[in-house]
C-alpha cells in the first residue's frame, strides 16, 4: 500500500479583478487640456523660441553656397548620395564625371 500523501490540496483563490473603466465620448476635459495655451504665454517658452528662430551668425545653408558659386561662375561641385561629387552645370544639370575631394579641398576626376 502507498504511503498518504504528505501535501494538502491548496484552497483555490479568486482573484478579485479592478473594476472596468468607463470612458464617455464628447467628456469635454480633453478639449480643456487642449484648448489650454497658456504654456505659450511663458516668458521661459518665449525665450526657447527665439533662440530656436534665430540662425547663428557662423552656419550657412548649402543652397546659399551653391547660389553663391554659380554667380561667382566658379566650378560647383555637389555630393552625391553615393560619396562621390559631380561638378553641376550653370543649367542645374550634372557632369556624368565622378570626383573625389582630397584633402586639401581640390577635387580629383576619379579614374
Amino acid at each position: 500500500m502507498a504511503p498518504p500523501w504528505p501535501f494538502k490540496k491548496k484552497k483555490q483563490e479568486t482573484e478579485n479583478s479592478p473594476a472596468p473603466v468607463a470612458y464617455e465620448l464628447g467628456d469635454g476635459s480633453s478639449a480643456k487640456t487642449l484648448a489650454d495655451k497658456s504654456h505659450v504665454e511663458s516668458t521661459d517658452f518665449k525665450a526657447a523660441m527665439a533662440a530656436l528662430s534665430t540662425p547663428h551668425l557662423d552656419t550657412a545653408t548649402p543652397e546659399a553656397d551653391l547660389n553663391a558659386q554659380s554667380e561667382s561662375n566658379t566650378p560647383v561641385h555637389v555630393q552625391s548620395s553615393d560619396g562621390y561629387w559631380y561638378l553641376k552645370a550653370a543649367d542645374g544639370s550634372f557632369e556624368p564625371t565622378p570626383y573625389v575631394k582630397l584633402e586639401d579641398g581640390s577635387f580629383k576626376p576619379h579614374a
